[in-house]
């Protein structure tokens, strides 16, 4: 599955993609997409988190950022809270460091609203696609007169 990740300072890292079989919870998040669950919380702590930091750190990149943190001064954190809010095209995953249940059905409608955002995207695309092929269509028909 492709990836978007922000950094602690708000910038964007490059999309990559990262498996789901090489970590229980990621296959935990994509299988609650597939049944077409609306929302998911985990409570990483112990070593099933730092088994999950052990696998994010195979990546390159998430490796690279990882370093980056520690080295500016924050240590890794002892517990996360993971909040996975599914919509049609994938998930969000808002992370925490202590549990929000208030804030549970915002992250569910801010998945809808992105969802609506993506969709629109995407149909933009494929009309932008469609332009570009007539453009191309009439060209042809004009060179063949």
């Amino acid at each position: 599955m492709v990836n978007w990740v922000c950094r602690p300072d708000g910038t964007m890292n490059p999309p990559f993609k990262l498996t789901i079989a090489g970590d229980p919870w990621h296959a935990r998040q994509y299988e609650s997409w597939e049944k077409g669950e609306a929302f998911i919380v985990k409570d990483l702590a112990g070593e099933e988190m730092q088994e999950h930091f052990r696998y994010l750190r195979t990546y390159p990149l998430l490796d690279e950022a990882f370093e980056k943190i520690i080295a500016s001064g924050h240590p890794m954190p002892d517990r996360q809270i993971h909040h996975v809010a599914n919509f049609s095209h994938g998930n969000l995953l808002f992370i925490s460091l202590k549990p929000y249940p208030e804030a549970h059905d915002i992250f569910m409608r801010f998945a809808k609203v992105f969802e609506q955002t993506y969709t629109r995207f995407l149909d933009l695309q494929k009309a932008e696609a469609q332009a570009r092929e007539a453009e191309i269509e009439l060209a042809l028909e004009r060179v063949s007169c």
